[in-house]
């Protein structure tokens, strides 16, 4: 904003003139920026990640070991603005291993491949399920794990939304107990009641919570350790 000393009020081309509290003052207008079909294409999908979203981390919370870092849910909608990318919601297609959101880590102070050396294998043998292979593995050597570990809690879920309509789908979360042991586990078929119609996409996820003895008491205890607590999407996919 400048001073003028000029008598007059009124507009020239994009600058304003104008008297106040007895001085006379001129200013530029600001520029109006024609919207593209581009950019209002970028608004929309953002909008519709960032509700998306949303309604996973709703669905997952049970999982999310932060479900209120910001910083988190940043990344999370980012994730899905890069799977929708300059394609209206209209034009996707079924598509399976969606590699934006596979492997999302939803604690950055773990990663879940590296705290449990195990594959997690994803299907979907029908309408309406999906399952989570687990095969068999040693505990001590295929899971690291904070000192007076007695067990593992194993989390793995399934959620659903469409983000076309913005409306979730169902969800199913359940857990393995293992005992933290040199001993060979018992392969795990997890079956995930969720809603696999076509417009749906599908996240599947696990995560683990270390059950710790301090002091050699018998009762075990949460372990709190952010370096600990590690959660990840296993597969995503658009049906």
């Amino acid at each position: 904003m400048a001073i003028h000393i000029m008598e007059f009020k009124g507009k020239i081309a994009n600058v304003v003139f104008y008297r106040r509290n007895g001085k006379n003052y001129a200013r530029t207008r600001p520029r109006k920026y024609k919207r593209t079909a581009a950019m209002k294409l970028r608004s929309r999908n953002f909008g519709i990640a960032a509700s998306t979203a949303k309604l996973f981390r709703r669905q997952l919370t049970g999982l999310i070991p932060f479900p209120a870092n910001k910083t988190m849910q940043s990344r999370f909608v980012g994730a899905f603005a890069k799977w929708i990318g300059k394609r209206d919601i209209s034009d996707l297609i079924p598509e399976l291993d969606i590699s934006s959101l596979y492997d999302f880590q939803f604690n950055e102070k773990c990663r879940l491949m590296n705290r449990w050396k195990t594959e997690l294998i994803v299907l979907n043998p029908g309408n309406g399920l999906m399952q989570v292979q687990i095969p068999a593995f040693i505990p001590v050597e295929a899971m690291t794990a904070p000192p007076d570990t007695v067990s593992v809690t194993v989390w793995v879920a399934a959620a659903a939304v469409n983000p076309a309509t913005a409306v979730p789908g169902s969800s199913f979360t359940t857990q393995l107990e293992i005992q933290y042991s040199g001993t060979v586990t018992v392969p795990y078929l997890v079956n995930l009641p969720v809603q696999t119609d076509p417009g749906m996409l599908v996240l599947t996820a696990a995560a683990l919570q270390y059950q710790v003895s301090k002091k050699g008491n018998v009762n075990t205890i949460p372990s709190d350790d952010p370096a600990y607590l590690p959660a990840a999407v296993v597969e995503a996919r658009y049906f």
